[in-house]
């Protein structure tokens, strides 16, 4: 990759350069605490099921739909089945706060700042505008573009997300280096628009695919 005329790097966010944990376990914890004030007769694992099935629904819809209104409408829906009250005001601040909140992996920002040195350095990810700002602005970031799967109206891995950060950006795709820790919706979808890859894996997943893999942001150097 060293020999490649690399004009600009794309990371990814939650999960890549800021450490998100297990949000859908902390969100299953959410509604356990909120079922023993409603209800403590249903089932946790039963109510987050329904609400997993609602939320596959939105995600697989041709729709567009931001990722705090799945979130929503898919809670709304599983109180709706159960009889519930919901209380949309706390689970939506819940989110709010889960999502803006996460800390910068202890290499990031500074990887990002000797990145910008030599290149246009900015994101590609699947996330919502609002919360998205309020966590890069948390963490001190300062990215040259940031493109989000609420800009282009779908999310990785289809490839109009990726595409619009390239022109966004002005910049052939083979001129690209995409970063990301997911590699089906980061590293494959940006390899299907002709994009440089390189997955971050730092759970050392076994996989057959023939792609860069790194355990943290700080090797990305070694390869730029």
């Amino acid at each position: 990759m060293r020999n490649l005329n690399i004009k600009a790097v794309c990371f990814d966010y939650y999960g890549t350069l800021v450490d998100i944990g297990e949000p859908f376990e902390k969100i299953k914890n959410w509604f356990n605490d909120f079922l023993n004030k409603e209800n403590s007769n249903i089932l946790i694992n039963e109510f987050y099921m329904n609400f997993s099935k609602q939320r596959a629904k939105y995600q697989f819809n041709l729709e567009f739909m931001t990722g705090y209104k799945i979130l929503e409408n898919s809670y709304r829906n599983a109180c709706s089945k159960y009889g519930l009250k919901h209380h949309t005001l706390e689970f939506n601040e819940f989110i709010s706060y889960l999502f803006s909140t996460p800390c910068a992996y202890g290499d990031a920002n500074q990887t990002i700042r000797l990145l910008k040195e030599k290149y246009k350095v900015g994101l590609i990810t699947n996330a919502d505008n609002q919360i998205l700002e309020q966590s890069i602005t948390n963490q001190g970031f300062n990215f040259d573009f940031v493109i989000t799967s609420e800009d282009a109206r779908c999310n990785k891995p289809q490839p109009e997300i990726f595409r619009m950060a390239i022109n966004h950006i002005n910049v052939a795709s083979r001129q690209t280096l995409m970063i990301g820790d997911s590699l089906s919706e980061d590293i494959l979808g940006a390899r299907d628009v002709g994009m440089n890859t390189i997955w971050i894996n730092r759970e050392n997943v076994k996989n057959r695919e023939n792609v860069i893999k790194v355990n943290s942001i700080k090797e990305i150097l070694n390869y730029l």
